[in-house]
């Protein structure tokens, strides 16, 4: 079992903290593919069988407000992988900045990020991100005296992406040994 605590602050309720939001991620049986969604919903048992998180805040160009587009990501994982789905819906598909370019040139374009705090200690993420066509771009994320971002951390990942009418799909698959996190069977990932 693995558990992702997202890396968005906790809301302040009238002086009482609410918790932030958690998922449990299960375990698959099969890999899912990018095809399990290219319908822009879950087409496969396995695709359904993964957790569905919503409710994205963005961080450009206002920090924190509700995101303007329509995003749902799927996670699960197996012996080897975690994987992660976006379906991403936009209202003018023909205008999505999609480019394919070497990896880590894909600053320019529209794309969706991961930030996996494997030892959930809200100081330090890898970071895995990926355009509308799958082109990857990685590193690592450090919060000390202001947020560093790291470009340097490179590492073994599989991403794909496509269009589709409706916007895009992007699947990320990462493997545990790309990954530093603590040998405990049951996983606390932020």
């Amino acid at each position: 079992m693995c558990v992702l605590l997202p890396l968005w602050p906790a809301a302040a309720d009238g002086g009482q903290t609410t918790p932030a939001p958690s998922v449990r991620i299960p375990r698959l049986e099969t890999a899912p593919t990018l095809e399990d969604f290219v319908s822009m919903e879950p087409s496969s048992d396995v695709a359904r069988s993964m957790a569905r998180v919503d409710g994205f805040r963005q961080n450009t160009p206002r920090d924190g407000d509700p995101i303007s587009q329509r995003t749902e990501a799927y996670l699960g994982y197996d012996d080897v992988n975690v994987y992660v789905v976006f379906v991403c819906f936009d209202s003018e598909p023909d205008k999505l900045r999609a480019t394919l370019a070497r990896r880590e040139d894909i600053l320019g374009d529209d794309k969706v990020e991961i930030f996996l705090d494997t030892f959930n200690d809200q100081r330090r993420s890898y970071v895995f991100t990926v355009n509308p066509l799958g082109v990857q771009a990685d590193g690592t994320w450090v919060e000390q005296e202001g947020s560093q971002y790291n470009r340097s951390f490179d590492t073994v990942w599989d991403s794909g992406g496509t269009l589709t009418p409706e916007g895009y799909v992007a699947w990320i698959a990462v493997p545990f040994k790309s990954l530093r996190f603590s040998p405990e069977n049951s996983q606390e990932w932020g």
